[in-house]
């Protein structure tokens, strides 16, 4: 996350995370390497991605809402590390000729066209069943919160989000509907921000009122966040009929982003302190306004 128009809360926030993500990735990667019987064409396969050049959406974003509820940022460590190998892991499997069939993501050569189809393939299906390992022995955490977060993000990225979404997505024809496409949007992209902020709260011990005003933030930020994409990806490509700018057109597209930012910002102004909150949950909440300003005016 480099944009220039980047707030400075929103900076030194990133600044606050990213090394600290980064000594945890770099952790976990070594003591994959110390474990006996990982392969180390698969563990190469899985680190060609893991290290890229990603913005680490995902799990900022977890970090980001944990801290509105808890300073102990060793409890969501894992869970950061989870979110972004579920990421890793579908962006491997979208990239796949039976996919979307790309060579190149992020500028570097896709996964399969540097470690081949089928170490590709076993390498996102390694990282996908890795995750759920990697909560459930996380000490940091009590027992009953481990299966909650086991829970959840199974079921945001399983049958009944994330994948249902790519298939979706896949069965899509030029007659897609603007609500087709919202389910397609919702399922596949807001699901696992969903999960991201919705884990965190759960983590950091949020109150279900608390939870609830968590979860409508992320789902409308996930939606803000694919309409941008949308709107950044937008070209004059007949075959680019999957995009709110080609059902909607591009300025009732932009009313939609900010419809849903509005939402976003909406629901986590319940964090404001002005209800008895303490004023680190105040602070905490104006960088995750800061993050749904920024998606609105990401370049990338």
């Amino acid at each position: 996350m480099s944009d220039l128009r980047m707030s400075d809360l929103l900076v030194k926030a990133q600044q606050d995370f990213a090394p600290q993500f980064q000594q945890w990735l770099e952790s976990y990667l070594q003591n994959c390497k110390r474990t006996s019987g990982y392969h180390e064409l698969l563990l190469n396969s899985q680190a060609y991605s893991l290290t890229g050049s990603g913005k680490r959406f995902r799990p900022f974003l977890a970090y980001s809402v944990f801290k509105l509820f808890s300073q102990q940022t060793e409890k969501i460590q894992k869970y950061c590390l989870a979110l972004e190998m579920v990421h890793t892991y579908s962006l491997i499997h979208d990239d796949l000729p039976c996919m979307d069939n790309d060579d190149f993501r992020r500028g570097k050569p896709t996964n399969h066209k540097v470690y081949k189809e089928d170490t590709a393939l076993l390498a996102g299906d390694g990282l996908l069943s890795d995750v759920f390992g990697i909560i459930a022995a996380d000490s940091t955490l009590t027992a009953e919160t481990r299966i909650k977060l086991v829970q959840l993000l199974s079921e945001k990225i399983g049958s009944h989000g994330m994948v249902s979404g790519q298939v979706r997505d896949m069965q899509s024809t030029t007659d897609v509907t603007l609500d087709n496409l919202k389910q397609i949007h919702l399922q596949k992209t807001a699901n696992l921000i969903q999960a991201a902020a919705l884990g965190a709260a759960i983590a950091g011990g949020a109150s279900e009122n608390e939870l609830h005003n968590i979860s409508d933030f992320a789902v409308s930020l996930g939606m803000a966040f694919q309409i941008k994409d949308d709107l950044l990806d937008h070209s004059d490509n007949a075959q680019d009929f999957k995009s709110y700018v080609k059902i909607l057109g591009l300025e009732k597209t932009k009313l939609e982003l900010q419809n849903y930012s509005d939402q976003a910002m909406k629901s986590i102004s319940a964090f404001n302190g002005t209800q008895g909150g303490a004023a680190k949950q105040a602070e905490q909440a104006e960088v995750l306004k800061a993050l749904i300003e920024y998606n609105q005016q990401r370049a990338e």
